[in-house]
């Protein structure tokens, strides 16, 4: 017989023993009190990677592929408003040097 109460109305059997110890603990909120959604790639699978070497392959493609050749290889889609293909090509070749890619922190805990 399940008695949801507040703050959280839990819908699932819970052995609420240690629930005292567990709220005098701290939020995420207090450990990372700043948050955002980070940068927006909307290509993630294309620029992003755990590995450096593979994404650096694929940044060189970007300098001897054609665009209609990227946008099949990579499965790119549609150009959009604030992003073409195109425009990502030129971006790459102006900017071509391997001391470019950087580490990111993809997630908590997640460093790609």
């Amino acid at each position: 017989n399940l008695q949801p109460a507040a703050p959280h109305y839990v819908l699932a059997p819970r052995n609420s023993d240690r629930e005292e110890v567990y709220r005098a603990g701290f939020g995420v909120q207090e450990f990372m009190p700043v948050n955002s959604v980070g940068i927006v790639t909307a290509r993630d699978a294309l620029t992003i990677d755990m590995d450096k070497e593979e994404l650096w392959k694929r940044v060189q493609d970007f300098t001897k592929l054609e665009v209609e050749e990227l946008r099949e290889k990579y499965n790119l889609g549609k150009d959009v408003r604030d992003w073409t293909v195109a425009w990502a090509k030129r971006d790459v070749e102006k900017n071509l040097e391997v001391d470019r890619l950087t580490k990111l922190a993809y997630r908590p805990f997640d460093t790609r």
